[in-house]
């Protein structure tokens, strides 16, 4: 096997950096990231959120890259749509 060579100097080490940046990149955009509300405070003439048996429990919601062609994601579907599944 041939090294490429620059100048007489090989070019492997820059071909390794190259693929371990490529590898970060791609394991980098995949990373999905997770996020609740909490009411800390209601408006005037209001309860907080939770403190009732009936409340809903708040969302949670997961958002991926645009890069890795992501959506925000709720637990009942796509972000904004309910899921019909």
């Amino acid at each position: 096997m041939r090294m490429k060579t620059t100048h007489g100097q090989s070019t492997m080490a820059m071909e390794a950096m190259l693929e371990d940046r490529d590898e970060t990149y791609k394991n980098f955009i995949e990373l999905e990231y997770g996020y609740t509300l909490t009411e800390k405070k209601a408006r005037n003439g209001y309860m907080v959120h939770g403190t009732h048996r009936e409340d809903f429990e708040i969302e949670r919601i997961v958002v991926s890259s645009a890069q890795a062609q992501g959506e925000a994601m709720g637990e009942n579907g796509i972000f904004g749509y309910e899921s019909h599944g």
